[in-house]
């Protein structure tokens, strides 16, 4: 999102990142060369840590912090704010914290409101859930895709890309992408291809870094379908390549890999999280609950759908999409809530 919407976050000044991994990270190449200053400071809760950040925001001479944290949220809240920084938070995720937990977050979530942090939320459902749960305000601004990265999904294109991957023409392919997180829920995918008849000739692939563990029991269950392969850096194509998209996602914020599929034009079978909800009574969109039993059902009657008829709803969802999930709505609106911000700071 940052890379694509590089233009616009940063314009005519600049932009610094923190980033607080153990590592630095493969994606920080990128984002350096869209003009981006990458500064590595390695968590940890400690007052030099966090004194550290005050040193690094005060260096950098920003107008604003934008922050993507939920661990220690309102500690950073505070430190900009004795950085003398405006600052603003996004939360990317439907939190469905109970107990103490969540009287925790409460409590921090509205201090950090207190300090003056704008809370935003990355779709209309995470908004909700802020609300409901904490009782936070949140600006909701959508994730966007980066378009420029999706290849044309057509009959044509398919044929191309299944030969240049070694897929069978033949095959239903299906498609998922993300890593071995338990709110991605990889693992009801996987027992779902275990559960699909022997009679479907479906091959499914999963992008994204997962565990010894599921590889093993991927190869227990998929009977040689299942195909998991790890950091795909060109996930565009597997895409284009593939037949449907499918998650049994648990609980998400925006789920980009969604949105990038329905501009892709794929069919996509999804639990109904974050943004999802957007794609509500539109074609070559299936909702499902997240078990391997429901995803299972959905695969078998997509794959009976003609291709010919899945064809005709991918114009429409996929327009969809690349209309609605933009760079410029977006990013403009974050913009839009920095210089309010700044405004309000002083």
């Amino acid at each position: 999102m940052l890379a694509s919407a590089s233009d616009i976050l940063i314009g005519d000044g600049q932009a610094s990142i923190i980033s607080t991994g153990d590592d630095l990270g493969d994606y920080a190449p990128v984002l350096a060369a869209k003009g981006y200053e990458i500064i590595h400071i390695p968590y940890s809760f400690s007052p030099v840590f966090f004194v550290r950040i005050a040193r690094a925001i005060t260096a950098s001479g920003c107008d604003v912090v934008h922050l993507h944290t939920e661990r220690a949220a309102m500690w950073y809240s505070i430190t900009t704010r004795l950085a003398g920084v405006a600052n603003v938070r996004t939360i990317h995720n439907e939190f469905l914290f109970d107990g103490l937990l969540r009287l925790r977050r409460s409590v921090t979530r509205r201090i950090a409101a207190a300090l003056g942090t704008v809370h935003i939320a990355c779709s209309a459902r995470v908004a909700r859930n802020e609300k409901r749960r904490f009782g936070i305000d949140a600006i909701v601004i959508d994730n966007w895709i980066d378009t420029g990265r999706l290849y044309a999904s057509d009959a044509s294109s398919r044929v191309v890309l299944r030969e240049k991957l070694n897929i069978p023409q033949d095959a239903f392919v299906a498609v998922s992408i993300g890593n071995e997180a338990p709110a991605k829920n990889i693992d009801a995918l996987v027992e779902a291809i275990g559960l699909c008849p022997e009679e479907l000739p479906i091959v499914f692939f999963q992008c994204g870094a997962v565990s010894d563990r599921l590889r093993q029991k991927a190869a227990a269950l998929g009977k040689g379908r299942v195909h998991l392969l790890g950091t795909v850096s060109d996930i565009g194509q597997y895409l284009a390549a593939s037949d449907v998209f499918v998650s049994a996602s648990l609980f998400e914020g925006g789920q980009l890999v969604l949105m990038e599929a329905a501009a892709a034009g794929i069919y996509c079978i999804t639990t109904r999280v974050g943004a999802a909800e957007e794609f509500e009574g539109l074609p070559n969109i299936r909702f499902i609950e997240p078990d391997a039993e429901s995803v299972a059902e959905a695969l078998e009657e997509v794959a009976a759908i003609p291709v010919e008829e899945r064809e005709r709803g991918a114009s429409q969802l996929s327009e969809f999409a690349r209309q609605r999930f933009v760079p410029e709505a977006g990013a403009s609106r974050y913009v839009s809530v920095y210089q309010s911000t700044i405004d309000r700071n002083g």
